[in-house]
């Protein structure tokens, strides 16, 4: 039902009435913070059927006047949270006062002077601003967090949401029938705690950097910070997560919710049946997924250090060489964090319901891609700590078998149990790549051959390029057709040069000489799409290092003498910054830096300059400088252009994690080791 109000109510609401009021005002003072749909667009229509008889226009004013007040209420949020200027600009003030205006100009139409309405709607605002004092009170220090009760976390959250409550109040004004209204009221108070404590749950890491109050945070830190981007460590961070999840505060919290949850249903009893019911279910029913995915995860935390083995580095050989230390710093880091189970690199995205995914639940966890290049890591890494690691890189092996879809013609999919994405060939190439490396070559032809010939027979272009997405080209099953679909609708079809470098350079490692016509027809559509100024797009990788990397590492292994690796190098050392690292936006970063070394170190002799050792050694203490106590930090990697398939306004989602990034710091230090060895002999 959520949807269909969705489809019914909303759309109509924003592409008209919403798009008639802005025509009055700058397109820079939009009245919307973002197309992105939510309870908000359609809010009156939740109780509507309480109070029959409303003129459908006025119902629909009431909801286009509810759409902006939700779009000022979160507006100022931001800007007392944090500054509206950093996230919004600095003409979030006007937008702020354009939305006012339209939505009060709404409002004084359907309801006169002299109305009841009017009272009722100064009480909401005064209970809204009461909340923000009383948040401002805690997050600047003034009352002690142990104070944030569950009383006062419950008052705050009806306070701070009781506008939402005006929607009822309108609609029984409208009707002139104020019977349900007392019991709706109720019924949306509940809602609203139930909410917000799931959204503080949810948003605790960001609460935590800004010292927002919350009842998650003051059960964690009941006498408050430090707080801010840099207060805590990532240590300090990830003990707080350690005790939320595993000393039961965030089931105690969605618990919590659910009791409310609970008593707004109750409330509806004797009530016709409302859309405000589904929204109650679509909350009840995140809360016990979330509730059911921590439980899991930490069922099965406990059984991996029970099953994970033991891996101890008891010899450390150092020759003195330069790369050396960084590599067996970043070895330490990246150790740590398997023997944590590489959690931090796992992909959490939302996938939500009411938009047609059928995940059993809405969030999904990819990890596949993260932990292939970390066992690849861990192969590589066996050169500088020895045969000690190879129980780390059976352990994930092992998993990542494990991970393989059992639909025919079977793969690796990045984000799992999610239904509607199909196997892909970057996840397929990087469990070809490790399997080979690891010197387990004989499992490839069983475990990825069925999935690796059905993309070369049906994902194939006459320009030599292959589709991303493993899918058969007839015979579907209903799945793969629903997939198919998707792919249409969300994720994107064609090639992406990033990824076709991926697989060929996993093709050569394989078997050159059986798959040389996809490598030389591959290696063409490679050299075609390389830009003017040496590099290559990503359509999955934020910045032009990663497709520079892999591109330039499937040439000079399979074609070292393409014409296209002179420009690549080349591009590398012009776009290397003064303070020596590599970055996107003018700034350097470890990530960016690292592929950049790692392309670098794959130059041809014929290519490769000694003063590239020079430039090396520069971005080795750009590094050095950049190490933190955790390791490197996450830097965006993944990214996600969501709105690209159905050409829509097109949000970028970007994925980082410090596990991955410091683990190309680890490449990068191991690939140049070898060379500078090299270079000795």
């Amino acid at each position: 039902m959520q949807s269909v109000a969705r489809a019914d109510f909303a759309s109509d609401l924003l592409s008209s009435r919403l798009e008639e009021l802005q025509q009055g005002w700058p397109p820079a003072v939009r009245l919307l913070l973002s197309a992105d749909a939510s309870i908000y667009d359609y809010h009156p229509y939740l109780f509507a059927p309480a109070f029959p008889g409303v003129e459908p226009r006025k119902v629909e004013s009431l909801a286009v006047a509810a759409r902006l007040f939700a779009s000022f209420i979160f507006l100022s949020d931001e800007a007392i949270d944090g500054p509206a200027e950093a996230a919004f600009g600095p003409i979030a003030p006007l937008r702020s006062a354009a939305m006012q205006f339209e939505a009060y100009r709404l409002l004084n139409e359907l309801f006169p002077a002299g109305s009841g309405f009017w009272p009722r709607f100064g009480g909401y605002l005064r209970d809204l601003a009461e909340s923000c004092v009383i948040e401002a009170e805690f997050g600047s220090g003034r009352r002690p967090w142990r104070q944030f009760t569950e009383d006062v976390a419950k008052g705050v959250a009806i306070k701070k949401a009781a506008i939402a409550k005006a929607s009822v109040t309108g609609l029984a004004e409208l009707a002139g029938d104020a019977g349900p209204a007392r019991i709706l009221e109720s019924a949306v108070d509940h809602y609203n705690v139930a909410h917000q404590l799931f959204d503080d749950l949810h948003d605790w890491k960001k609460d935590l950097r800004r010292g927002q109050p919350s009842l998650v945070l003051s059960r964690l830190l009941p006498d408050g910070g430090p707080f801010g981007a840099d207060a805590l460590s990532p240590e300090q961070v990830g003990g707080i997560a350690r005790k939320l999840y595993y000393e039961g505060h965030a089931t105690h919290v969605l618990r919590m919710s659910l009791v409310e949850l609970g008593e707004a249903d109750a409330a509806l009893v004797g009530l016709p049946p409302i859309l405000f019911g589904d929204a109650i279910a679509g909350l009840r029913r995140r809360c016990q997924d979330l509730e059911a995915d921590i439980s899991r995860i930490v069922a099965q935390n406990a059984t991996r250090a029970k099953a994970q083995p033991t891996v101890q580095i008891t010899t450390r050989v150092v020759a003195g060489r330069p790369w050396e230390g960084i590599a067996w710093t970043a070895l330490d880091h990246t150790l740590a964090e398997w023997r944590r189970g590489f959690g931090e690199a796992r992909h959490l995205m939302n996938f939500p319901w009411d938009q047609g995914f059928s995940g059993a639940t809405e969030v999904q966890a990819g990890d596949v891609f993260q932990r292939s290049l970390l066992a690849e890591t861990l192969c590589e890494s066996k050169r500088l700590a020895g045969p000690e690691l190879e129980p780390a890189v059976e352990h994930e092996i092992t998993y990542l078998l494990g991970r393989m879809q059992t639909q025919p013609p079977g793969g690796w999919s990045y984000f799992p149990e999610l239904p509607e994405l199909p196997a892909d060939a970057d996840d397929l190439a990087q469990m070809i790549r490790l399997l080979c490396i690891s010197d387990r070559r004989e499992l490839v032809p069983g475990k990825c051959d069925p999935a690796l010939l059905a993309l070369l027979e049906t994902g194939a272009h006459p320009d030599g390029s292959l589709e991303t997405w493993i899918l058969p080209a007839q015979l579907r099953l209903q799945s793969q057709q629903r997939q198919a679909h998707f792919v249409e609708l969300a994720w994107g079809s064609g090639p992406d040069p990033e990824v076709m470098a991926n697989l060929l350079h996993a093709l050569h490692l394989y078997d050159a000489t059986r798959f040389a016509a996809a490598l030389e027809r591959g290696l063409n559509f490679i050299e075609k799409t390389q830009a003017a100024d040496g590099s290559w797009s990503s359509t999955w990788y934020h910045g032009p290092f990663y497709g520079v990397f892999v591109a330039t590492r499937a040439l000079a292994a399979a074609r070292p003498s393409s014409r296209s690796l002179r420009p690549a190098i080349e591009f590398l050392r012009t776009s290397q910054l003064p303070d020596g690292g590599w970055g996107v936006g003018g700034d350097a970063d470890a990530l960016s830096t690292s592929l950049a070394l790692l392309a670098l170190s794959s130059a041809p002799p014929d290519i490769a300059q000694g003063a590239d050792g020079d430039r090396a050694s520069r971005a080795r203490r750009w590094l050095e400088a950049d190490h933190r106590a955790e390791g490197w930090g996450g830097c965006p990697f993944i990214k996600m252009d969501v709105g690209r398939a159905s050409g829509g306004p097109v949000v970028t989602v970007l994925y980082s994690s410090r596990t991955i990034t410091t683990a190309f710091v680890l490449r990068a230090a191991l690939a140049w080791d070898l060379r500078d060895a090299g270079s000795a002999c």
